[in-house]
């Protein structure tokens, strides 16, 4: 009678984590970044009696995660490429408003000039042809100045974003090796078994990460991740991370280098490696379109 007990208690008992389970999923239908779970029970080892093996009901094994790395991956990787891309194409589109104005614009102004200047050549001894042409050249200096410090605009807007970028960076970076730590001691305090939640937030924030800047991660054997950047400089090592810094351009001092501080001291630029997510967008809008315009 005892045994029959048993058995009927371990499959209440299952069936009450399963619920669990369940009611978990149910309650996070909405929470950003989770996973669904799912139970795994396996039969509890038979006892050995005089007419053979007599079981010993149903256990649990594992609580497990609905969650494909391989998705997961392409899913960054593909994140990181379009926020690089509309950035890129949102900060060529503020440029091309301001130089190819129909009206006001410094294509009209130069046609005024000229304009006026071959008035002047047709009748190069007239006062008013001449007065006019002052005036018209006084208005293309006027329209060179303010594309000047319109194109310094939108330098200090991509400084002052790439800023931004950096302390949002360095925050996630943080928090990864924090949430790493928690990963390592929640596995070792239950045997090994998979700390779901804890796993949904660190790729709610490596695919938060990739929306800033490219990554490459690797997984340890704990579970804790190591996060890449540029040509595989280490952003995050377990529980320890590497902040970004900005600093002088070495040609143009305006325009900011990405550095990445190593644990030695040094700095390491990595402006040209930078692949991926709205940084990339910026610099290369900065370096490939805004220098030359």
């Amino acid at each position: 009678m005892a045994s029959v007990l048993n058995v009927a208690t371990s499959g209440l008992l299952s069936m009450q984590k399963a619920l669990s389970t369940t009611g978990h999923n149910i309650a996070n239908v909405g929470t950003e970044g989770y996973s669904r779970q799912t139970i795994n029970f396996e039969s509890r080892e038979a006892g050995a009696g005089s007419g053979g093996f007599v079981g010993n009901g149903v256990r649990s094994a594992s609580i497990d995660r609905q969650y494909d790395a391989f998705l997961g991956k392409e899913y960054r990787d593909n994140t990181s490429a379009a926020n690089h891309f509309e950035t890129l194409s949102l900060m060529s589109g503020k440029l091309d408003d301001l130089i190819a104005q129909e009206e006001g614009g410094i294509a009209t102004q130069f046609e005024r000039f000229f304009g006026a200047l071959q008035d002047v050549a047709n009748n190069p001894g007239a006062t008013p042809e001449r007065q006019v042409f002052l005036g018209e050249a006084e208005a293309l200096r006027t329209q060179f100045q303010q594309l000047d410090k319109a194109l310094e605009g939108l330098n200090e807007q991509v400084n002052v974003r790439l800023e931004t970028l950096v302390q949002e960076i360095n925050a996630i970076a943080q928090n990864l090796a924090q949430i790493n730590d928690k990963i390592d001691s929640a596995r070792a305090q239950a045997g090994g078994q998979e700390p779901n939640d804890l796993l949904d937030k660190r790729d709610l924030m490596l695919q938060q990460l990739s929306e800033y800047i490219g990554v490459v991660v690797t997984e340890q054997s704990n579970g804790a991740v190591n996060v890449l950047v540029g040509t595989g400089q280490p952003l995050v090592v377990g529980t320890r991370f590497e902040a970004l810094a900005l600093g002088p351009g070495q040609y143009d001092p305006v325009a900011l280098q990405i550095e990445i501080e190593q644990a030695a001291g040094n700095t390491v630029p990595i402006t040209d490696s930078v692949s991926g997510g709205v940084m990339q967008g910026l610099v290369r809008f900065r370096d490939e379109i805004l220098k030359d315009a």
